[in-house]
């Protein structure tokens, strides 16, 4: 038997409601619901109107092809749905972000300013706070010669790096441990 008005039942086996819409082919044992909404209708084949919004329907992680739901009407407009798709498969950015922090941000979470703007994003400070936040956290390796002699050691940038917050491994070397340094 095919399917005269749509309907949404539970077949036989399932656990979910499915829809059957007209000529689709219908089990034997839903046929008699089938026959009933033939002749009864009871807005079977009206979409609901209390969709989700291509908004709501791309939060709940669907694909914004799949929109609306089967059995609802949408709840967006087709320039709304439009701008979803375009938005979805568009890459994450086209370039550096620009809703990092501030340099005085940057610092206060535990970061050396001369390592500012983070990479991958743009400075949302001016290049004289940038300096200011440069010149408090200190002149870099040369503050680091803690004997004066002109030569900086390993254990003299261990404990400089330590001094700074700044975590290294247990083998770094005088290299790694210089890269580590802000410059200054």
């Amino acid at each position: 038997m095919k399917v005269e008005r749509r309907f949404q039942a539970v077949p036989k086996g399932g656990i979910y409601p499915v829809w059957f819409d007209v000529g689709d082919e219908c089990p034997p044992e839903l046929e008699a619901t089938a026959k009933y909404y033939a002749e009864h209708g009871e807005g079977q084949d009206q979409l609901r109107q209390d969709g989700p919004s291509i908004a709501q329907w791309l939060a709940s992680c669907e694909a914004p092809e799949n929109y609306p739901p089967p059995g609802y009407a949408s709840q967006s407009t087709a320039e709304e749905i439009a701008a979803a798709i375009e938005a979805r498969n568009r890459p994450p950015h086209d370039g550096p972000r620009d809703d990092g922090p501030t340099v005085a941000e940057y610092v206060a979470a535990g970061y050396l300013a001369v390592n500012y703007p983070p990479s991958g994003y743009l400075s949302r400070s001016t290049d004289e706070e940038i300096a200011a936040a440069i010149a408090a956290q200190g002149d870099g390796p040369a503050d680091a010669d803690a004997n004066g002699d002109g030569k900086t050691t390993v254990a003299e940038l261990r404990e400089a790096l330590t001094a700074r917050g700044i975590s290294f491994g247990p083998r770094a070397t005088k290299a790694e441990l210089l890269a580590l340094l802000p410059k200054g």
